[in-house]
Order: structure tokens, then C-alpha cells, then sequence
């Protein structure tokens, strides 16, 4: 069993600590039931690993890769974790899991020469460019409806409610949003995926065959994109890659509205030419539409500050052909695109607007997960401690139900103490729980107490 007193110190801060989620509010439970967690936990994951230990996936050039396990103390602390370990074959990693059964199993995106050595050692050669979908950040009505703020100086659990700020119990403010996705958050969470496996297959041309999609055993995906050409991408190439995909900072050039700016050369033009314009088009704008905006909104004639140009690369593909679509725009040499952007107000109001068709058109990925060269992941085919589900490939995004097809722990049945009403559906089981005290089978039980709603007795 690991030496759980001398742990390495985790180099970067990229992996979240979901054992924190297990242990806090510690300082009011005994040491008794944090040990029987303990015991619980380690019971249950390394029988996990003992059934379904060919379920974890072999990272491609897996002598190139750093490994990172995080763990459980003795009385259910976390412990911290070990990183820039290697690994040969995954046979290796499984008979680690079975002997020191980790919480949690990580692998990096990234492929070094010296994957032991220090960060700044290591010699990076490339990463897989990896893409992070989570419910959290949807925003969805349904949320606080099954969501609850943990107080973590007296662990109270309360549900979450507008205009909660402390803790109802001890006044403190140290509050954490812990939720239970539920199948409207899981499928508002697969349209995310559909939305970005055609960005990433029809605006960056990467075939189907080279995207795999994996639940990340919490509460959303993670999608693997494996075409070689793409591992050297660097941070910022993947800066901009994420921004695109995120639809931020859209232009009304974009889709041939260009701004009218009175200049000299444009008055002589119009001077010489009856049908000239006194005024010439750019592509130039302010970063912030909306100073543009209150600043160009004095002008006269704010309406037409603008001129409508067909694209000369045409409307068949990326944002263009989104965004057209978007405001049903089928004929470009029509008069309907200057019409919506006249009753937008004119240009700089037609920027606002993208602005919002973009976040609503644009993908809800994690863009520093993307953008991190060297950041370590979970394992597929491992256990997930902020749920104890699995993290599993999803070869069927339709017919894909994380929480059973991911729901992989015992069924034996375990004592627990649940600190709120709670109810959720794992398994195609559904446990409306109103007891204080109550038995479980394994795998509810501990999901509920990795969420911090439940403690075992």
C-alpha cells in the first residue's frame, strides 16, 4: 500500500481536486466515518478495477506519456497526488489501480521525451487536442432545481435558491455548487457535442473517423481528436481554434456588411463620379461594439453607415454560411440582409447582434482545457471520484444514457447518512430519499457522497 505520508506535491494546478468534494466539512465528522469512507472506497474501486480493468484505454504512444494518481488518506482526506510517473503498458497502470487503488487515474495530453523529468524538462513533442463539454456551464433553468450549495466550514448542505450567499448554520460564505445533472442538462450537453463534431468536421475538415467521444464520468464530454497533423498544434493555435468554435468576436464583414468611413479619396471618387459613393468601406472596428455604438449612434443617418458586398469566397461554408442561415438569407444580392441591418440600427448594431448569434450559434467548450498543452486527463475506462462513475467512450451519442450505461459500481447494498432530501436516477433506478439514514446499493451510495450529500456509517 502506498506511503500515503509522502506523497509528491502536484507541479500544476490544471486537475481539479474532487476528493475535496469527498472530505470537506471534515472538521465535524468523526474519524471513524471518515476511515469507514475510506474503506468503503477502496473496497469498491479496486473491485471495479478487478471486473472492468480491460476497460482502460492504452494512450497511443504510451512511453511518451506522464501518468498522475491522485488518492484517498487512511481516514478519507485527500492525500494529494503523484505526478510525471510512466508507464510501458497499460497492463502496468491496472496492476497499480488493483495494488494502490487510486481515486483517480490521469493521463497527459501531451507526448514527451523525458515524461519523468520536471515540467520544463520533460521536451514536449505535441498533445492531443482534446475538447472539454460541460453541464455547468450550459446554464440551464433546470439547474437549480437539483443543485445544492455545501457550506465548507460546517458541511450544511441547502438547497440552492437566488440570493443565497452564506451559510444558514455557521454564517459562513464559503459556499460550493454541488448539482446533480439531470436528462434535460445530459441532452442539452449532447447537442453541445453534434454542435461541435460538425464545426470540427465541416469548417476544420477533420473526418468522423478521427473524433472519439467519451462522458467524462461527471457531468458532461470530452472530445478526443486523434488525426496526428493537429497534435503540433500550440497553445495559441489552439487559442484561436477555440475562439472560432466558441463564435467569438464575429464581424458584419463576415458576411459582407462592411462600415462606411467618409474620406478624402471616397469624396474626389464621388466628386468624379455621379455614381460614387462619398464614403469608403473598412474593415476596421473598435473592440468594444458596444463604445462603438453609443460613440457612432450620434451620427446622422446611423442606419446607413454601412455597405452590403457579396463575398468573394461565397456563402457555402463556416460562419458565413451559419450566420446567413441563421437570419434566412438565401439570396445575398437581395435587399433583405441591408433591411435586417437597418432595423438592427446599422452597423455597429449589427455587430451586437452577432455578437449574441455567435454565443448562441457557438459551441459551450472549456476553452483553457483546449488550450493547455500539458494538462493531465482521466483515464477512459476509469473511475471518476466526484461521482464514481466511469469515464467511457459513448460510441452512440442518441442512444447514450450516462447515468446508467456509465453506472458500473456494485449494487451491494451500503449504509448512509444523507445530509438532504434528495432524489436522482442511476441504473434506470430512480431513489426518492426523504430518511435521515438509509441503505443503498453501492453505486448510489457513493455517488452521493462523492456530491457531498451523503456520509457513510
Amino acid at each position: 500500500m502506498i506511503d500515503f505520508d509522502n506523497l509528491k506535491e502536484a507541479s500544476h494546478q490544471q486537475v481539479t481536486d474532487g476528493n475535496r468534494r469527498i472530505a470537506s466539512g471534515s472538521r465535524i465528522i468523526s474519524d471513524a466515518t471518515k476511515s469507514q469512507t475510506y474503506q468503503i472506497f477502496r473496497r469498491a474501486f479496486r473491485e471495479y478495477y478487478f471486473k472492468y480493468g480491460k476497460n482502460i484505454e492504452s494512450p497511443t504512444e504510451i512511453k511518451r506519456r506522464e501518468f498522475a494518481f491522485r488518492y484517498l488518506g487512511p481516514k478519507g482526506e485527500p492525500a494529494g497526488m503523484v505526478r510525471h510517473l510512466a508507464f510501458g503498458s497499460v497492463g502496468e497502470i491496472l496492476a497499480t489501480a488493483l495494488r494502490e487503488v487510486p481515486s483517480d487515474l490521469y493521463c497527459s495530453n501531451g507526448y514527451y521525451r523525458f515524461p519523468t523529468y520536471p515540467m520544463q524538462e520533460k521536451d514536449w513533442l505535441g498533445a492531443d487536442l482534446i475538447f472539454d463539454i460541460d453541464t455547468k456551464d450550459l446554464n440551464l433553468p433546470c439547474k437549480i432545481d437539483h443543485s445544492y450549495f455545501i457550506c465548507e466550514s460546517c458541511s450544511q448542505v441547502t438547497k440552492n435558491r437566488q440570493g443565497l450567499d452564506r451559510c444558514h448554520s455557521c454564517n459562513s460564505q464559503n459556499l460550493a455548487l454541488e448539482s446533480i445533472p439531470c436528462k434535460t442538462c445530459l441532452d442539452g450537453a449532447k447537442k453541445e457535442v453534434r454542435k461541435l463534431l460538425l464545426i470540427l468536421t465541416e469548417d476544420f475538415g477533420v473526418a468522423e473517423k478521427d473524433i472519439r467521444i467519451y462522458f467524462s464520468g461527471n457531468d458532461g464530454f470530452h472530445l478526443y481528436v486523434t488525426d496526428p497533423n493537429l497534435h503540433y498544434l500550440d497553445a495559441q493555435a489552439r487559442s484561436d481554434m477555440t475562439g472560432y468554435i466558441l463564435g467569438k468576436g464575429l464581424l458584419p464583414e463576415t458576411i459582407g456588411v462592411y462600415r462606411k468611413i467618409r474620406t478624402n479619396e471616397g469624396q474626389k471618387r464621388a466628386n468624379n463620379d455621379p455614381e460614387g459613393d462619398p464614403y469608403n468601406y473598412s474593415a476596421r472596428y473598435t473592440d468594444d461594439p458596444h463604445i462603438a455604438h453609443s460613440k457612432y449612434k450620434e451620427r446622422e443617418n446611423s442606419q446607413n453607415n454601412f455597405l452590403v458586398r457579396f463575398p468573394r469566397s461565397g456563402l457555402k461554408y463556416g460562419w458565413r454560411k451559419r450566420l446567413y442561415q441563421q437570419l434566412g438569407v438565401k439570396d445575398p444580392f437581395g435587399s433583405k440582409l441591408k433591411n435586417i441591418v437597418q432595423e438592427k440600427g446599422g452597423y455597429y448594431s449589427f455587430k451586437i447582434e452577432l455578437d449574441k448569434l455567435g454565443k448562441e450559434l457557438g459551441v459551450n467548450i472549456d476553452p483553457q482545457v483546449t488550450m493547455d498543452i500539458h494538462r493531465v486527463f482521466r483515464m477512459p475506462g476509469t473511475l471518476n471520484s466526484k461521482s464514481g462513475l466511469t469515464k467511457i467512450k459513448c460510441t452512440d451519442l442518441d442512444s447514450f444514457n450516462p447515468l446508467y450505461d456509465a453506472c458500473l459500481l456494485s449494487d451491494a447494498e451500503t449504509k448512509v447518512k444523507i445530509k438532504t432530501p434528495v432524489k436522482l436516477t442511476l441504473k434506470g433506478q430512480t431513489f426518492k430519499i426523504d430518511e435521515t439514514i438509509t441503505s443503498l446499493p453501492a453505486y448510489a451510495a457513493i455517488y452521493l457522497v462523492c456530491k457531498n450529500l451523503a456520509i457513510m456509517i
